[in-house]
């Protein structure tokens, strides 16, 4: 037993004419929908968010290592009223973004590598969780676009989707089912099932956000209005990775041949798109929106069009 549960067997046996109650259900469903009050201290954690975003997309062009984007970061939440981070900064660039919780954030920073920005400001107990992946030199290679675009579609498609009376677990199954159509038409995967589709993306798609950045919540429960979501879709390719696993050496010889292909053309690209969702009566509400998201928004941001 735990210590909480050895105090409630003590105090029955000195006190048998109390009743105890477990309070979790109840607290668990105050903490899942969010007050007015509450609402405004997580956008106010999301918005500082969001600038930290913008300033670390303005300073990796000029950047050689990747703690001078997470100091870049870390300024920015303190200057703009933010106690700290909700969460170790994850400042990863090229390769390191395939690594789902990196957060050494020393490597240098190479010429037209991608930087993947896993970021959380805390405010007032509440955090803030926003990812964005962008150019080194403000402009997207071929594959790295594709890459992206192929999360962004799973993120757009499976957003719309956030809506009250659904689950969680069939919106990630939808995002997963988008990047395994993505990840076939690039050649990275044999066929669109669960097992070939985490070589890519091993993660689920989301989480409760709020006093905690996962925050505590009822699995079993569908979304309702007043409840604050991560929606986070990433294709990962690490080809070392995928090559190790029984699936796909229970491949024949040539579709392992053209992965094997398609892996040496991506290899190494991480991409993650992650924003905070407010579930409300109607349509979801993007509440990091403001951070550049789409490959024209980011392109434009970078080259000082805003």
């Amino acid at each position: 037993p735990t210590p909480e549960l050895a105090l409630i067997e003590e105090l029955r046996r000195s006190y048998p004419e109390l009743k105890f109650r477990d309070a979790f259900p109840l607290l668990t469903d105050m903490r899942m929908r969010k007050s007015p009050a509450e609402l405004a201290t997580v956008q106010r954690a999301i918005d500082i968010t969001v600038a930290a975003q913008k300033a670390a997309m303005r300073r990796v062009m000029t950047a050689t290592g990747e703690y001078q984007v997470e100091a870049t970061i870390e300024h920015t939440f303190r200057s703009m009223g933010a106690c700290c981070w909700a969460f170790p900064s994850i400042v990863a660039s090229g390769k390191n973004a395939t690594t789902l919780h990196y957060d050494t954030n020393n490597d240098p920073i190479e010429q037209g590598s991608l930087l993947l920005t896993d970021i959380g400001a805390e405010v007032e107990g509440y955090s803030a969780d926003v990812t964005r992946t962008y150019p080194q030199n403000g402009s997207f290679t071929s594959e790295q676009r594709a890459i992206y675009e192929a999360v962004l579609r799973a993120q757009t498609e499976s957003m719309a989707l956030m809506k009250p009376g659904r689950h969680m677990r069939e919106i990630h199954e939808n995002a997963a089912t988008v990047l395994g159509e993505e990840l076939l038409r690039f050649g990275l995967i044999a066929k669109i099932e669960p097992a070939q589709i985490r070589w890519y993306f091993p993660h689920g798609l989301g989480h409760h956000l709020g006093l905690r950045t996962h925050d505590v919540n009822d699995r079993s429960a569908t979304l309702a209005p007043g409840m604050v979501i991560t929606n986070e879709p990433g294709i990962y390719v690490r080809g070392e990775s995928v090559r190790a696993t029984p699936a796909f050496k229970a491949l024949t010889d040539e579709e392992r041949a053209g992965i094997d292909a398609a892996i040496t053309k991506y290899d190494g690209i991480g991409v993650r798109i992650e924003d905070d969702i407010l579930i409300t009566e109607g349509e979801p509400k993007n509440l990091s929106a403001a951070a550049p998201r789409t490959v024209a928004e980011i392109d434009a941001f970078m080259r000082g069009d805003d």
